[in-house]
């Protein structure tokens, strides 16, 4: 009879313990699933020594700035031998979404050779040369020159209308 209650006893406690230990793995389980879906769906924003890392991938320079978007994406001023490049990276897997380099604007009302004209006059000048609706003016560097870029909207098309800075004359349109 007492090997008959040891054994049941023993048996018992077998059982109690393997039930136990399953239950309480399988709700560890859950909880590890369940972290690991929160985060698949938020995964940690990168650190950053891995936003250098990525940045050296492309090019060996410093960074100056750092600032985080309401998308979770990093907004990174770089350096580089004297030249600025701006670097959109995903705030949580590190894809770079763009790279830009800054160009250097030299002053826009007064230069070496005299002054430029008004954003709002390359604009009509534009218009003059293509009916629509302005969408864009920027002031860049055209093969040393310095020009205005117009986009023009005509007949759900865009113009790019280039315009000498300093005299206003029409240098090209495309489309």
């Amino acid at each position: 009879m007492r090997k008959t209650i040891l054994y049941s006893t023993f048996a018992g406690t077998f059982m109690f313990g393997t039930i136990f230990g399953i239950t309480n793995e399988t709700q560890h389980s859950e909880a590890d699933i369940a972290k690991a879906e929160d985060d698949q769906m938020n995964p940690a924003l990168l650190s950053q020594s891995e936003l250098q890392n990525i940045i050296n991938q492309y090019m060996q320079g410093t960074i100056d700035e750092v600032t985080l978007n309401e998308h979770n994406e990093f907004e990174v001023t770089v350096n580089q031998d004297d030249e600025t490049f701006d670097v959109l990276i995903d705030g949580r897997n590190g894809y770079v979404k763009h790279l830009y380099r800054r160009e250097e604007q030299p002053s826009h009302s007064l230069t070496a050779t005299g002054t430029t004209i008004e954003q709002l006059d390359a604009i009509e000048l534009a218009l003059e040369t293509v009916n629509g609706e302005p969408k864009r003016v920027d002031l860049t560097q055209n093969n040393g020159t310095l020009v205005y870029q117009v986009i023009v909207r005509y007949d759900e098309k865009d113009f790019h209308v280039i315009v000498d800075a300093y005299t206003g004359v029409v240098l090209d349109v495309n489309s």
